[in-house]
């Protein structure tokens, strides 16, 4: 049985899912294996992929038809085989050629009752700039919860064991992982690792200037089901804020009027 199973749900991703694959063959640790489900791609996906398997000998790769990516997933859960599971975008990578070594050494202290191990990411550009770095803490995120998603996928493992019960909606297109952390985080259940574990590079799914209208209909759609009171306590807050600027801007004018009014008043007492 290996330690990790690494998931990536492929579509259309032969310019980018190489460089995924490049830094899983590099790592140090060999201790994984590595799953790929993808949607059926039309370009060639999945000959990239099939390039690796000399390097990677536990390689999976399926090709089907799927909903999208959380489709995708639930598809190839039910075949990993490790203790932890870790989802990586095709378009992201992990850090260094140590990255798996390290979180082996912290995951294997950690007591069975932790489901989420959440380690640090860095943002990149296409190009492979680094724009930043977001140090991930497990303390305090389900209180950040209900006004935006502050988990980077990428750098957190999961339990497998507790895929046996729990899932993702595969109803959602872009935010299904936000709606899963939504449903189970909780903060007693999941450990800080410290470990720079992946780069992502921006474009993604939740982060996509394209997907950008169904991102706010799904993250309103989720806040308001799981957050429902601060959901419209927030929109409360931005109607009494639109109001009053209306009521200010009114004001205003208002004063405007009453000034010019009075002036006009003045100029007509000297005319008399």
């Amino acid at each position: 049985m290996p330690f990790f199973s690494i998931i990536i749900a492929s579509y259309n991703a032969e310019t980018v899912i190489g460089a995924a694959l490049a830094s899983l063959a590099e790592q140090r640790c060999r201790d994984f294996e590595v799953l790929i489900q993808d949607g059926a791609s039309t370009d060639g996906t999945v000959a990239v992929a099939e390039r690796f398997r000399n390097v990677l000998p536990s390689l999976v790769v399926r090709s089907e038809r799927d909903a999208g990516v959380y489709d995708a997933w639930e598809k190839i859960i039910p075949q990993a085989q490790g203790v932890w599971i870790q989802f990586l975008g095709t378009d992201d990578r992990l850090a260094d050629p140590h990255v798996l070594e390290r979180a082996k050494v912290k995951l294997q202290g950690l007591s069975e009752s932790i489901r989420f191990a959440l380690g640090h990411l860095t943002y990149v550009k296409p190009d492979g700039t680094e724009i930043r770095s977001l140090l991930l803490c497990p303390e305090g995120m389900r209180a950040l919860l209900p006004y935006e998603n502050p988990i980077g996928h990428a750098a957190v493992f999961h339990r497998r064991a507790f895929f046996a019960q729990h899932h993702f909606d595969v109803s959602f297109r872009v935010l299904g992982d936000y709606d899963f952390f939504c449903k189970y985080w909780r903060d007693e259940c999941a450990a800080g690792i410290r470990v720079l574990v992946a780069k992502v590079r921006l474009g993604g799914l939740s982060n996509s200037e394209k997907w950008m209208h169904i991102n706010k209909k799904e993250s309103s759609a989720i806040r308001k089901k799981y957050f429902p009171i601060q959901y419209y306590k927030r929109k409360l807050t931005f109607f009494f804020f639109i109001c009053w600027a209306g009521i200010k801007k009114y004001l205003k004018q208002f004063s405007i009027i009453v000034y010019i009014y009075n002036k006009l008043r003045a100029i007509a007492r000297v005319m008399r």
